[in-house]
C-alpha cells in the first residue's frame, strides 16, 4: 500500500508542478496579448489550473498525509527533512491552491467584465505560480539530501 500512495505522491507532485509551470509559462506568453473583449485562451489558461494543478496538489497533500500515518509519524518525533516536508510542503499546497483558486476568480470577473472593463493584470497570478514553483522545489530539495 505504502508504495502504491508513494507513486500517486510522485505523479501528483509532476502533475502539479508541471501543469503550473507550464501554463504559467503560456500565460506569460498570453499576458502581451490581452485585449479588451473575449480572451478565450487566458480564461481556458485559468480553467486548465483550476481542474488540472489544484487536484494535483490535494493528491500530494492527501498522499503524503496517508504515508506518513501509514509510517507511524504522525504527530511524533521526525527527522527534520520530514517535518520540513509536513509543515512547509502542505503550507505550501495549501496556500497554493488558496490563492491560485481566488486570483483565478478576480481574473475571469474582470476578463467577463463583471467588476471593470479594464484589462487584468495577470502579473500577480504569475507571481503566485513563480513562488509556488520555487518554494515546492526547496522542499524537494530539502528532502532529496535529507539534511538533518
Amino acid at each position: 500500500m505504502y508504495s502504491l500512495l508513494y507513486f500517486f505522491h510522485i505523479s501528483g507532485l509532476v502533475i502539479w508542478l508541471g501543469s503550473l509551470i507550464a501554463l504559467g509559462f503560456l500565460l506569460m506568453i498570453l499576458k502581451g496579448r490581452l485585449v479588451a473583449g473575449d480572451n478565450p485562451f487566458v480564461a481556458s489558461t485559468l480553467n486548465l489550473i483550476k481542474w488540472l494543478s489544484n487536484p494535483g496538489a490535494l493528491v500530494v497533500l492527501i498522499t503524503g498525509v496517508m504515508m506518513l500515518v501509514q509510517m507511524g509519524m504522525a504527530g511524533g518525533d521526525k527527522p527534520f527533512w520530514l517535518s520540513f516536508m509536513e509543515q512547509a510542503g502542505g503550507m505550501v499546497i495549501l496556500l497554493s491552491i488558496i490563492l491560485l483558486t481566488l486570483l483565478s476568480r478576480r481574473i475571469m470577473k474582470r476578463l467577463t467584465g463583471g467588476k471593470s472593463s479594464s484589462l487584468p493584470s495577470l502579473t500577480g497570478y504569475l507571481t503566485v505560480i513563480g513562488l509556488t514553483v520555487l518554494m515546492s522545489l526547496s522542499v524537494v530539495l530539502v528532502v532529496s539530501f535529507k539534511w538533518a
